[in-house]
């Protein structure tokens, strides 16, 4: 959801979770894949094939 622009309240919302589950969603992700932002983890895992 990131990638298509979405922020934290609004894929919270699509996906009937609490904001803060979002956010540390994130915060795994960035940690996996070596990311300080969202950018670049959204690039790095479009880069590995992870998605599209």
């Amino acid at each position: 959801m990131a990638a298509a622009g979405l922020t934290n309240r609004q894929g919270a919302d699509r996906l009937f979770l609490a904001e803060g589950s979002v956010k540390n969603c994130w915060s795994s992700r960035l940690h996996k894949l070596n990311a300080q932002s969202r950018v670049e983890a959204i690039a790095i895992a479009r880069a590995r094939g992870i998605i599209d």
